[in-house]
């Protein structure tokens, strides 16, 4: 729901000001908070607090985050290439 900025330096990513950007516009369902606070819900739906996966941002490239069993995953895009 967020992108958010890292350092490579870690003395950087522990002083220097964070960058967050929001990838939702507007009002969104909080599916973990709901899932607390209605433990009916906890067969349909699984949510969980924390997911997260990094990459760098040292070119420009398109990614793609894909959600597993185990976590979120990235893996760039590759353009296309014509038929031939």
């Amino acid at each position: 729901d967020r992108i958010g900025g890292r350092y490579l330096d870690i003395e950087d990513e522990r002083n220097e000001k964070r960058t967050i950007h929001s990838l939702v516009d507007g009002q969104r369902l909080d599916a973990f908070t709901l899932r607390r606070e209605h433990e009916l819900l906890a067969p349909l739906v699984d949510a969980s607090y924390g997911s997260a996966t990094f990459t760098s941002a040292d070119r420009i490239a398109t990614l793609e985050v894909r959600v597993s069993t185990t976590g979120l995953l990235v893996r760039e895009r590759r353009a296309k290439t014509a038929s031939r």
